[in-house]
C-alpha cells in the first residue's frame, strides 16, 4: 500500500468515525487466509486477514498482538501497523518471531485486536492451520517415508492407490494427487513438509524433508 492509501486510512480513522460510534463488526467476520514468511526479513512473517463485512465498513486500529502455536506458546508478536481495514479486503499484518519461536506447530492462533480508541476494543482469536496436523507421527504406516531426507522421490512401500497432499511448514498446500507408494518431490524447495494420506480409515500424517 502506498503512502497516499495509508494517509487515507489514517484520516478515515480520525474523521469519518462519528462521536459515540459503536462497533458493529464481530470476530466472525474475520479469518486468516495465509501465513507466510516475509521476503526481506527471515525473522518476520505476514498474517493475511480477510474481512467479510460490507465494503464500506471499516475497523480502526486493527493489529495482531501475538501468534500462539499448537502448544499455546507465543511464537511471534506484532503491533499497530495499519490505521484501518475495509470490508471485503485482505490485509497483511506483520509479526516477528520471539526468541527461539518458530511457526511450525499448527494450528496457530492469532490474537487480533481492533477498536475505535483505547476504550472501545474487540479481541478476536483467529485460528489457522491443518486439522489433524498434530496427531502422533509414530502410528502411521508399517513402512514410513524413505529416503528421508530426499532429493527426488519419497517412497511409502506398497500401498493401495491413496489420495495425498503435501503441505509446507507454514500450512500452504504444495502438491495434491494420488500415489501407490512413490511421490516425486524434486520440484519442492528445501525444507520440512507434511504428507497427508487421506484415503485411510483415519487421516495419516507423515513428516519428511526435502534436501
Amino acid at each position: 500500500m502506498n503512502c497516499i492509501s495509508r494517509l487515507f486510512l489514517f484520516v478515515s480513522a480520525y474523521f469519518i468515525v462519528p462521536m459515540g460510534y459503536t462497533q458493529t463488526n464481530s470476530c466472525a467476520e474475520f479469518s486468516i487466509t495465509q501465513v507466510y514468511p516475509d521476503s526481506l526479513n527471515t525473522n518476520d512473517y505476514q498474517i493475511s486477514i480477510q474481512s467479510s463485512s460490507g465494503p464500506l465498513e471499516i475497523v480502526n486500529y486493527p493489529h495482531v498482538t501475538a501468534v500462539l502455536d499448537c502448544n499455546g506458546d507465543t511464537v511471534a508478536t506484532g503491533g499497530l501497523f495499519w490505521f484501518g481495514q475495509f470490508g471485503e479486503t485482505i490485509q497483511d499484518y506483520p509479526v516477528t518471531l520471539t526468541g527461539e519461536g518458530s511457526i511450525t506447530c499448527y494450528p496457530l492462533t492469532a490474537i487480533f485486536i481492533y477498536g475505535v480508541d483505547g476504550g472501545i476494543e474487540d479481541t478476536c482469536f483467529l485460528s489457522y492451520g491443518i486439522v489433524g496436523l498434530n496427531n502422533s507421527l509414530g502410528d502411521v504406516l508399517p513402512n514410513t517415508v524413505y529416503p528421508n531426507p530426499s532429493n527426488h522421490f519419497i517412497q511409502l512401500g506398497e500401498i493401495p492407490e491413496t489420495a495425498f497432499r503435501i503441505v509446507n511448514s507454514v500450512g500452504q498446500v504444495e502438491m495434491i494427487g494420488k500415489t501407490q507408494g512413490v511421490i516425486n518431490v524434486e520440484f519442492l524447495k528445501s525444507g520440512a513438509y507434511f504428507l497427508e494420506l487421506n484415503d485411510w480409515p483415519s487421516k495419516k500424517i507423515l513428516r519428511f524433508y526435502r534436501q
